[in-house]
């Protein structure tokens, strides 16, 4: 082997995004330890005001609450500084700083300032620092569970292969396996590439299906990675360069990557007040230093100090997380998980859904009505059919298989190899020749010559599978399935939400084009491959479309991490549900209705809670300033910047607890 490791063929490698993810737990860490402290030296400062600790030991456990507690906003204003642009860390250190050098202007200089002003800000820096720190871990803790999700992911592509070269088996780095090289794969142990088989064996490929499914092989069948070899090892020849498997989670990390915010709601308006405030508490100052009748410098320095206080509320980034944490309880009762928060903020814009018909608009029960024989033996095609569908997890695949079954076909001895072509059928190889199973679009291609189809009326939701052997059709299954009772009615909901349902399917054109019709869809795309499916996305997207999609299979992973929400059944495809943005137990068109609509009512609720944040301290504004000051003798005081935060709080807590939908 040489020395240097050779590159792989990734125009992206997980780890570029990846690493980032490293750095936000880390982040967490960071703010949870950072919370401790600050818990620690909060209880002994509050303990001690209750047992008269002196005033400077007071202001000097303050200091060290911000500067230890708080490090992070310490840490943060240097950043926002440098980039000269104010945020959230901005806003908090200009309101925390502010309450302790006014406290300590009390403590220095109490007879420049009414006895009854003297106020020390210790419960306000403490509430702020604790709540504010708490928001942040919350909604850091959100967006990891969907990073973890992905970290998961990568873990799912081996990082090694066993080579074998001159007699002797040895480890050596994924990316550095060469054409033609010689991989073995023990038992229970997973393909790291794709290659071709060099001896028998079973592979199970339930990584790239729906359920289990155990697949044959023999010499040179295909192999693919992310299966597990289930006999005792399995010599592969590998093709070089790097698997579909990895190459499709490698696209579905680096279409996620953009699903992260780069600004949150929160942040843009902490850096529109950070300069509001600043603006307004500098010209209040000037004002009051100019034109107080007395007490200029306390009256400037107060009104300077309050605003800078009630400009960063103490509940604001606990806005997001309160939200999410109580939605997530209701939207479980629906069925429906939501595993990255971060597209709540998309929700809104969401104006076209891309979905399947089969289970989604149809019932799922697939029946075969009728089976049509062309070839010279029943029991031959039954038997093909019987062979080629039994392992496959599509629904009409089983259904054809069943329907074998129970017509008495008797297997075929157990094939030499089994190789399922994504979104066509199925081809099988072993000692009664070649076998294929499918679409007849598809049987077509391959060079089967198909009869006229019988017609049927235009109501019925009817498929068909064709089964060839050695590119001789030997007959084909009529497959039914039956509209779900309010597929219409959902349909039209989905129209009144203001998004565009367009139907994706992989069935033949006119069963596909019927079914819109009956519906009332008027945008259908059919007899689509995976791959097709994900350049429509991309189109849509670069028309500006802001694209939910439905899907659940292994090769439509890359689909739901392109979409700017992706959804999936829970029972779909494990790959598939670690891509997709939301997961819905129930396979039902109203299910994705209802979690759009539960998405749009958290974004809502944010928003709500945003403004509930800052509704106490705009009330207590004019009173901060310093306009009651010469007629009633009012200013801001500690209890009342405290208590905003707390009414604050409550707020949030109690909106985000009523939020329900109509669904």
């Amino acid at each position: 082997m040489p020395a240097q490791a050779r590159p792989g063929n990734l125009a992206f490698s997980p780890s570029d995004f990846l690493s980032t993810l490293e750095g936000e737990l880390n982040s967490a860490k960071f703010l949870a330890k950072n919370f401790f402290i600050a818990c620690i030296l909060s209880l002994i400062l509050l303990l001690g005001r209750n047992v008269n600790l002196s005033l400077y030991t007071q202001l000097l456990l303050c200091f060290l609450l911000i500067v230890l507690g708080g490090r992070h906003f310490v840490r943060g204003f240097k950043k926002e500084i440098r980039a000269r642009k104010g945020a959230l860390n901005t806003l908090v250190s200009l309101s925390v700083w502010s309450a302790f050098f006014l406290g300590a202007y009390a403590v220095f200089a109490p007879e420049t300032i009414p006895e009854a002003y003297r106020n020390f800000y210790a419960p306000f820096i403490v509430e702020t620092i604790l709540l504010i720190t708490l928001g942040q871990y919350l909604e850091i803790h959100f967006k990891n569970f969907y990073r973890e999700n992905l970290q998961s992911l990568k873990r799912k592509i081996p990082r090694f292969a066993r080579l074998s070269k001159d007699g002797n088996e040895f480890f050596t780095p994924r990316l550095e396996v060469r054409p033609q090289d010689e991989i073995i794969v023990k038992k229970g142990e997973e393909i790291p590439v794709d290659g071709l088989a060099q001896n028998g064996g079973i592979v199970d490929e339930f990584l790239l299906n729906d359920r289990k499914a155990l697949s044959p092989k023999t010499k040179n069948s295909k192999v693919c990675a992310g299966s597990f070899v289930q006999s005792p090892s399995l010599s592969i020849s590998a093709n070089g360069g790097d698997s579909l498997f990895a190459l499709m989670i490698s696209s579905i990390v680096k279409n996620s990557s953009n699903k992260f915010e780069k600004e949150s709601a929160i942040d843009l308006i902490a850096s529109w007040t950070a300069a509001l405030s600043i603006v307004s508490a500098a010209g209040i100052s000037i004002f009051w230093a100019l034109e107080a009748p007395s007490h200029r410098m306390f009256l400037a320095l107060s009104s300077l100090a309050s605003l800078w206080i009630l400009a960063c509320p103490p509940a604001l980034t606990l806005a997001k997380p309160l939200a999410i944490f109580f939605g997530l309880g209701k939207m479980s009762k629906d069925g429906i998980r939501l595993l990255n928060a971060n597209i709540i903020s998309r929700a809104s814009k969401i104006d076209t859904l891309l979905f399947d018909k089969t289970g989604v608009l149809t019932e799922g029960n697939l029946e075969v009505v009728s089976s049509s024989l062309l070839g010279e033996s029943r029991e031959e095609f039954l038997s093909a059919a019987l062979a080629a569908l039994q392992n496959s997890p599509h629904l009409s695949a089983q259904a054809a298989a069943h329907y074998a079954r129970n017509l008495g076909a008797k297997p075929l001895p157990a094939p030499e190899s089994l190789e399922s072509i994504p979104g066509k059928g199925i081809i099988l190889k072993g000692k009664a020749g070649e076998i294929r199973a499918g679409n007849l679009s598809w049987l077509k291609e391959s060079g089967c010559q198909l009869p006229t189809l019988p017609p049927f009326p235009p109501e019925e939701i009817i498929s068909f599978i064709g089964i060839a052997r050695d590119l001789r059709l030997l007959g084909y299954f009529t497959i039914k399935d039956s509209l779900r009772p309010r597929a219409k009615e959902t349909v039209e909901k989905i129209k009144e939400m203001g998004i565009t349902p367009i139907l994706v399917s992989g069935d033949r054109n006119q069963s596909t084009h019927h079914l819109a019709e009956k519906v009332g869809l008027h945008h259908v795309f059919s007899e689509v491959s995976p791959e097709e499916k994900t350049a429509i996305i991309s189109r849509l997207k670069s028309e500006g479309k802001k694209v939910a999609v439905l899907a659940s299979s292994f090769y439509d992973a890359e689909a739901l991490s392109l979409a700017d929400i992706g959804l999936c059944w829970e029972s779909g495809n494990a790959i598939s549900k670690s891509a997709a943005d939301i997961t819905v137990a129930n396979t039902d068109l109203s299910q994705i209705l209802k979690a759009l609509q539960w998405t749009r009512s958290l974004e809502k609720v944010i928003r709500q809670n945003i403004l509930l944040s800052f509704l106490p301290s705009l009330f207590l504004i004019p009173i901060g300033c310093g306009f009651f000051y010469q007629r009633h003798g009012l200013l801001l005081s500690n209890p009342q910047a405290v208590a905003a935060g707390l009414f604050g709080l409550a707020a949030i807590i109690i909106n985000s607890i009523r939020r329900k939908i109509d669904a």
